[in-house]
């Protein structure tokens, strides 16, 4: 297991830091720091988005099934030694293909267990090569509740979600199948309006935490394309999108290792006639990752309590997360966009509550 990218080396960066500040006795508030809450439609590629942040091949991806039916939620934990372990139902292992095989059989799926739990599944990986950090995959979305299950089966993951995003200082990941959102509006992408209408219930509501993922970008039927979801012109969001390759089913048969699949991502968006002239900031798993990580700066920097932000001698802190904190200027720009798009009918706030209604009513 070796991942080294721009996320976690400004989390160690930081972490460190604030060990430091708190040793010495300088920092005397603990300063709370952001989760990655992964969420979106079912089967739109929310865990293996989650497998690329963590570069580690131990989620059950695939399948005509819901493979995520609980939080599950996965602590990083930063250790000294060179051996990674992972404790997960109580048993510690060292081997990390059997602890991939126990969570699969953890969360294989059973017709007779095919429900939404709201109770989460806990794995915790030691390891030198991640920062303290938590993720959490979220059960997905549905419209339609599959199979022989509970007619109130589509509400449930939009209340587990809720719990989450409805933290201030959780960054949202917002998945959406790009294979289905070029022919989608508003309304059928239920990942993404789920997201903004919790959000929009939470304290803070105009805090800029939610990157939307665009995901299968590559099995896209021909003539189709999602150019102007990446220009923010179709459905605007306050960050924007990101676009990702994921692992195909081929791939998944042949164990192909994620650091190929980042090579074939990079050789798409480098070769494709669509989004090859596109900003390189808004294509790959890297682009998300240096994204997650403004993100990240910029809600710990907001959330700073004010004691720390007028105290000279934590100058070093305030550098650093003003430094890799996303800049104002980087959500305006989008702003404008939004603005425009408002006035037309399909952001007009009673059509929107026309269409869909309360979700929590």
């Amino acid at each position: 297991m070796s991942h080294k990218n721009e996320l976690f080396e400004k989390i160690f960066q930081l972490q460190k830091l604030l060990d430091k500040l708190i040793e010495s006795g300088i920092l005397k508030e603990k300063i709370d720091l952001p989760n990655i809450c992964v969420t979106g439609d079912i089967k739109s590629g929310k865990t293996s988005v989650l497998e690329s942040i963590l570069n580690l091949n131990i989620l059950p991806i695939g399948g005509s099934k819901r493979t995520t039916r609980c939080p599950f939620e996965i602590n990083l934990n930063h250790i000294d030694s060179v051996k990674s372990y992972a404790i997960f139902n109580n048993i510690k292992y060292e081997d990390f293909s059997k602890l991939k095989e126990a969570i699969e059989e953890k969360l294989s799926y059973h017709e007779e267990l095919d429900r939404i739990e709201k109770s989460p599944i806990v794995l915790s990986i030691y390891s030198q090569q991640y920062p303290n950090l938590k993720l959490i995959d979220l059960p997905g979305f549905t419209q339609i509740p599959p199979g022989n299950v509970p007619s109130n089966m589509e509400e449930l993951p939009i209340y587990i979600a809720q719990d989450y995003i409805n933290n201030p200082i959780n960054i949202i990941l917002c998945v959406i199948s790009a294979n289905g959102a070029s022919c989608l509006d508003y309304y059928a992408l239920s990942g993404l309006r789920i997201a903004k209408e919790i959000n929009s219930e939470s304290t803070n509501p105009n805090n800029s935490r939610r990157i939307c993922v665009l995901t299968k970008i590559d099995i896209m039927d021909n003539g189709t394309d999602v150019k102007n979801f990446f220009l923010n012109k179709e459905i605007p969001n306050e960050l924007g999108y990101i676009g990702v390759i994921n692992k195909s089913k081929n791939d998944l048969m042949n164990n192909i290792s994620i650091e190929e699949i980042i090579k074939k991502e990079k050789e798409f968006f480098e070769t494709d006639k669509i989004y090859k002239d596109l900003p390189k900031d808004l294509v790959g798993n890297g682009a998300l990752m240096k994204k997650i990580c403004k993100i990240y700066f910029k809600l710990i920097k907001d959330n700073l309590p004010n004691i720390v932000k007028n105290d000279e001698k934590i100058k070093e802190l305030l550098d650093l997360v003003n430094e890799y904190s996303l800049k104002e200027e980087e959500i305006m720009g989008i702003n404008n966009i939004n603005n425009e798009s408002k006035k037309s009918e399909g952001f007009n706030s009673k059509t929107k509550k026309k269409n869909y209604g309360n979700l929590f009513g």
